[in-house]
Parts: structure tokens; C-alpha cells; sequence
């Protein structure tokens, strides 16, 4: 999850959400504290021992190790209860931030009309008789470009019967009859199982990093510096679309990384950038292409 965020605040990808969605998160999360917090609030520890030990000095020792570990005890159960009451848990903060981060998809009328529909007929996506995914997909295809749509569902809502890798060919058809034949679709039963197959590279102990040397390289003050910082980003294999922009904003802003765009280790280093040059706003382009001694229309392809 945390990949995720990092890859939609980098705008690698956007995540699509309504508030059908948003209220199904809240429910669940009450369901599963109530679920877990009872018992870690009736935990006491305790020990049973024979009339035969009582006089032994390791058993005081013992009784005032449980006392010590239940007012530690009670202590967590109150800054615990206190972080559920503030939405304050680490995973409240992941989701919002993931939340935040999304496009949210208004529900209307219409939409709510078109999943009843498709659940009355029994059509996937879907369990009989449940509407959630059946709204979620009708969402989905009100968005502006159907191409290179990834879904990631656990469950078999989604996926063939014959080819339970791959989405309902029902689905995929409607899909493409949508948005073009070149709209892609495809299913994934996980996240780790979406991120290694599509994004191998990212690791989010990297994420920050990489932030703070493209910090660095934008207030570089001197040709030596941009070199060292250069250095350090060049081990790095993979960058989002956000960290590509900023890096060539930065070749053009910075003069202390731009007079030296055409020494071998800075252009190694943005050539490698290429293949994600096209997120790059057109009115950088054009000074960027001249410092890095290239043609505009040859490397900023979008493609």
C-alpha cells in the first residue's frame, strides 16, 4: 500500500474511488477493530502456581514482572483506544493518503441505475444479489480513456472461470466495445503480484531518498556538486513521472546543472530518462533539448 502511494503522488498512476467505496472502507474498519480490540482489551496475565512454591523469591519476582507487563498493558489499551478514536492508526493515515490522492468519481442517478440493472440480469462483476462491484465497474467506465486499466480484486468477481488469471471475457468485451479496441484491461489477485509484474524497480525506502537528492540537485550551487548528486541518482533504475519532470525543470532552472547538461555523466543520466521524457511540459522541451545537444522531435517522443 504504501507503493501505491508513492507511486500516485509520483503521478505513475491514478486510482479511481467513489464514495460508495470510501463508506465501504469505513464500515470495515469498525468491523475489524470490533473485532480485535475486545480481545487485547481483556488480555490480564496471570499464572496459576502450587501452594508448594509460595515462599520462593522467584515467584514474587514473577508476580511483579505480570504487574509491571499489565499497567504496560493498560497503558497500550488507552493510547491504542485513544488512536481509534482520532483515526490516528498508521493505517488511517495510509488510506487517507491514498484517498487524497485519487479521482474520485461522483455517483449519480444514472450510474446507480445501470448497476441495478446489471445486477437484475445477473451480469459480472459480481456476487447475486450485490451491487458493490457492479457499482464500481459502472464508475469505471464513465472515465474520459479506458487504456491500460488495471483491476486488482482477491476475490473471483472479476475473473474467468476458464482463465481465472485474466478478467471475464464478458467484461474485457464490454470494456473494448467502450472504449476501442486498443483500450487495454487487465486483472491482477494482488498488489505484490501488480507491482512485480509492473512496476519491479520501485522500492519505497528509495522513494525519499531520491526526493531528497532531486532537492538537493535543484539548489546545487556549483558544477562539482551537480556532478556528485548526478552520481548518486544514476544508481537509482527507476523514477516516476513526477521525479522526471522536476529533474528536467531542474536541468532548465538550475544553470549549475544546466552549462554542463552536455558532459558525459549528466547526459548518460538524463538519456536514461528518456523513455518517461514525454511527461515532460512541452515549454521545457525545447531548452532542455538544446542543453542536452539533441533533437526535440527525436527524444521527447510519446512513446
Amino acid at each position: 500500500m504504501g507503493k501505491l502511494v508513492a507511486l500516485l503522488e509520483g503521478g505513475e498512476l491514478e486510482l479511481y474511488v467513489n464514495d460508495h467505496l470510501k463508506n465501504e472502507v469505513i464500515r470495515n474498519r469498525e468491523k475489524v477493530i470490533a473485532e480485535s480490540f475486545p480481545e487485547l482489551q481483556a488480555t490480564k496475565y496471570k499464572v496459576r502456581t502450587p501452594n508448594y512454591c509460595s515462599k520462593l523469591p522467584e515467584l514474587a519476582e514473577l508476580r511483579d514482572a505480570l504487574r509491571t507487563a499489565n499497567e504496560a498493558h493498560n497503558r497500550l489499551v488507552r493510547a491504542l483506544g485513544e488512536k481509534i478514536s482520532a483515526n490516528d492508526l498508521p493505517a488511517d493515515h495510509l488510506i487517507t493518503s491514498i484517498f487524497r490522492n485519487a479521482a474520485a468519481i461522483e455517483l449519480s442517478s444514472d450510474i446507480l441505475d445501470r448497476a441495478q440493472l446489471r445486477m437484475s440480469l445477473a451480469n459480472p462483476p459480481g456476487k447475486v444479489g450485490s451491487l458493490g462491484d457492479a457499482l464500481h465497474w459502472e464508475c469505471l467506465l464513465t472515465i474520459d480513456s479506458g487504456y491500460g486499466m488495471r483491476i486488482v480484486s482477491r476475490d473471483g468477481d472479476f475473473a474467468s472461470e476458464l482463465r481465472p488469471k485474466e478478467i471475464k471475457v464478458l467484461l474485457s468485451r464490454e470494456w473494448a466495445g467502450h472504449f476501442g479496441k486498443g483500450a487495454s484491461i487487465k486483472l491482477y489477485k494482488s498488489l505484490s503480484e501488480f507491482f512485480r509484474d509492473e512496476f519491479p524497480d520501485i522500492r519505497i525506502s528509495d522513494e525519499a531518498a531520491k526526493n531528497e537528492l532531486i532537492s538537493q540537485l535543484r539548489l546545487s550551487p556549483n558544477f562539482a556538486t551537480t556532478h556528485s548528486i548526478v552520481a548518486d541518482l544514476s544508481q537509482f533504475k527507476f523514477f516516476t513521472n513526477s521525479q522526471v519532470r522536476s529533474l528536467f525543470e531542474i536541468l532548465v532552472e538550475n544553470t549549475q546543472v544546466g552549462w554542463i547538461a552536455s558532459d558525459a555523466d549528466l547526459q548518460e543520466f538524463y538519456f536514461s530518462l528518456q523513455s518517461k521524457s514525454y511527461v515532460v511540459p512541452n515549454e521545457i522541451q525545447d531548452v532542455a533539448a538544446s542543453l542536452l545537444e539533441v533533437q526535440k522531435d527525436d527524444f521527447f517522443l510519446p512513446f
